[in-house]
Order: C-alpha cells, then structure tokens, then sequence
C-alpha cells in the first residue's frame, strides 16, 4: 500500500479510493494521532512503558516507505544490531529521553501540500499532548527531509508556536537540489513522447502516470534558495531552515572507495553528496558522509545513528528532561477503549481496502484495453496508409480498413465490460 502511495498516490486521493494514505503519527504499527481527526491522542500508546517525557522526536520515512524503515536489519552483520524492536527512535527514547513518534504519510502527494499538512499535525500534537513539550527533534529520511523543511517554513508563516521548541534537525540522504533518477525519468519521458509514432509516443503518458511526490524530487527545494539572504544572528522563522535549531546534514554512498566514480556519478544511489549537503544550509550546519552506506541502509544504520548521537552529545540545549509517570490506571483506560474502537472498525476498514484495490484494478484494466487498442488501431492504419495513395489498391485497402476498423472497435467495446463488472464487484463489496 506504501508503494502504491507513492506511486500514484495523488491519483488515489483524487478518486477518494481508500487505500491512499491518511497523515498520522504512529507509534509500533499502531495509529496515535491523526490529521485533521476529531480522534484525540492515544495517550496509551504514547506512553512507553508508561512514562511520557517533555522531549519528543519526530521520524519522517521516505518516499513509498512505512515508517519500518527506520527498523535495523539484524542480517547486516555491519551494524551488529540486537534482535527485537530497535530504531533510531528508540535509541534516542533510551540515551537521551525522547518520546518517539513515526510519521506517516502519503508521499505521492506533492511535497509542499505534505510539508503543510505536517505543520499542522504538529500543532496539534503540541496542543493534545499530555505534558508540555520543551525540545523537538525532527529525523527526515530521503523525502522526509524535504517535508521538515516546507513544515518549517509553513510553520513560520503560520506562527505555529511548535517552531518555537524546535533545537535539532536530521536530513538523511534528502536530495535538497533534485535526484538525478527522477531526473532520467522525467528526460524519458520527453523523449518517448518526441517520438513521431502515436503507438510509442503514447506510452510517455505511462512514464508520466508517477506521482506528483515523485515528480517534485527532480529539482528537490532548490527553488526555495531562501536561507541566504537571512541574518546569520536572526531566528526568523520566515525560511525552509528554522534557524533558532540545530541542521545536520548526512550523504551516503555505493561504493567504500572515496573517490570511486560510482560514487561520483550515483552517490548513495538515488542522491548524491552535493544534493545531500547543499549550499543554501544555515552558517554552522554540520556535515557527515558514510563511504559505502547506500540510500536506504542510511535509516538504520549503526554509524549512522552514533554520529546522531555524538551530535546531539554536543548540540547547543539547554532542556532539561522531564519525565511523566502515567497511572496504570489511566493507561488501562486508555487501551480498553481503543481496543473496543479498533475492533468495530476493523472490519469496515478492511471492506473499505478490499473495495478500493478491486476499483483500482479495473481502473488498470480499463486504461491497458484504451492502450492496446490504440496501438493495434495506430500499427494496422500504416500500411493502409501507403496502399490508399496508390490508385490500384485504394479502392480495396478503404474497404479493408474500414472493415478491421469496424470490427477491432466492437472486439474492443466487448473486452472493456470486463471493467464495467470489475468496478461493480468494487460497489458491491461497498454497500455489503
């Protein structure tokens, strides 16, 4: 389903399908606080082992990413991890106090829309949460990072106070000026579209079905050259870096040979060093680059996450940790009424899945049948093209095409019922 999101995941908000994702704070897979819900915040699965504090750390996966991405991979004996739960939230939970919250999104949603909409979230989260928020750590994994930086800049145009309590911020492997994949992408496309041939030209309207999140890492926020301009001394929070926090900013690459040109044309894969560490950082943002950590490994990775912690070891806070016991009566409460909720909603959400998966395949179905057909319709005119201008055959090759015209058109008009009964399926399942 988080593929899905990201592919065409501005698509599925358009039809109202219900696989698209809606934003959410998550906490071990399960839903803690919801965009623009009337829900308010599960107080028991924000209390780890029943205890709140008044810092908090907030994880952004990536593109078509859940936010297990952050999970580390026991099978990589390079990062010597322990079995069971671990991730940078909850080291940051056990060294420095954090309570961790995992954002999830829709990342084929553009990247401003999801910048804003976390901004918003964020208030909220400030405004239900249990305890006062004294510090904000914000970790953006690949996109992620983007969205921290148009919430930033959100924020400030709408004087979230959140801002304010922001110290740290974390990009991993976010492509700041573009990726050059979405870049080969988007050249593709141009080029299968110049081609004068209806039947291959029209497959860049295939090439071009990605989503709009996907479309937005070809430039990444170059255009928001914004930062520059600001007073080095000044915390104004009018730009995409707040500049009252901390920016940490970390490449990765394919290769462990520094000056290996894998690295140099590829970097990490999908991002290289000079869009992981742009120009237009805030004065006295820090840098790090790991030699041979690919693009994903940089959301689990042991190094990774020692260099996180050796910065904020030494980052410029002065909030102190507090923590919050919650009563084991409270917390009870709180989990007999939202294992009551999820149960009556379980199933209806399930149908609702089921319905918009089935809705979407004959959305597929539908769309291959119109592009089969307008090749096979583009191929078979072209030789009857050259027999119509030869006055022998034309009166022949006219009648020929107008009879495989004919014909193809309701062979085609046949097939395309098959969707028609794929879509009623998706209706029935709705209303049952």
């Amino acid at each position: 389903r988080s593929i899905l999101n990201g592919v065409i995941g501005d698509y599925l908000v358009q039809q109202n399908n219900p696989l698209a994702i809606e934003m959410g704070f998550y906490h071990q897979n399960t839903l803690v606080l919801r965009h623009e819900d009337s829900a308010s915040l599960n107080l028991h699965q924000m209390s780890v082992d029943g205890c709140l504090s008044n810092k908090v750390v907030v994880l952004l996966h990536g593109l078509t990413n859940l936010e297990t991405i952050w999970d580390f991979d026991t099978h990589h004996s390079d990062d010597d991890c322990p079995t069971g739960d671990d991730n940078y939230g909850l080291r940051l939970q056990q060294d420095f106090g954090f309570t961790p919250l995992y954002l999830r999104y829709n990342t084929g949603l553009p990247i401003e829309e999801n910048g804003r909409q976390f901004a918003r979230l964020m208030d909220r989260l400030v405004t239900e949460y249990p305890v006062a928020i004294d510090e904000i750590v914000l970790v953006g994994f690949s996109m992620g990072g983007l969205l921290m930086r148009y919430a930033q800049k959100a924020a400030g145009e709408s004087a979230f106070n959140w801002l304010e309590r922001l110290t740290h911020c974390f990009y991993l492997g976010t492509p700041h000026e573009g990726s050059h994949l979405e870049k080969f992408g988007h050249m593709a496309s141009a080029v299968v579209r110049a081609i004068p041939r209806p039947y291959i030209s029209q497959w860049a309207d295939w090439i071009d079905v990605r989503s709009e999140g996907i479309q937005d890492l070809k430039n990444g926020l170059a255009h928001l050259n914004d930062v520059a301009e600001v007073d080095a001394e000044s915390t104004s929070p009018s730009g995409s870096f707040y500049l009252g926090a901390n920016h940490y900013f970390v490449s990765g690459s394919l290769s462990p040979e520094r000056n290996s040109l894998l690295n140099k044309w590829l970097g990490d894969s999908l991002v290289r060093h000079p869009s992981a560490n742009p120009d237009t950082a805030p004065k006295g943002s820090q840098f790090a680059h790991f030699e041979g950590v690919p693009h994903i490994p940089l959301a689990h990775s042991n190094r990774v996450y020692q260099q996180i912690k050796a910065w904020l070891e030494t980052g410029d806070t002065s909030v102190a940790l507090v923590r919050y016991e919650v009563s084991n009566l409270e917390l009870l409460n709180q989990q007999r009424d939202s294992i009551r909720s999820n149960d009556s909603r379980t199933t209806a959400t399930n149908k609702a899945l089921l319905a918009g998966a089935i809705d979407l395949l004959a959305v597929g179905y539908e769309k291959t049948v119109d592009a089969v057909e307008s090749m096979h319709l583009f191929i078979a005119k072209e030789p009857h093209a050259v027999l119509q201008k030869i006055p022998v055959t034309r009166p022949v090759s006219e009648v020929v095409d107008a009879t495989h015209t004919g014909i193809s058109e309701s062979i085609y008009r046949s097939v395309r019922l098959g969707g028609k009964f794929i879509h009623g399926a998706s209706t029935l399942l709705k209303n049952s």
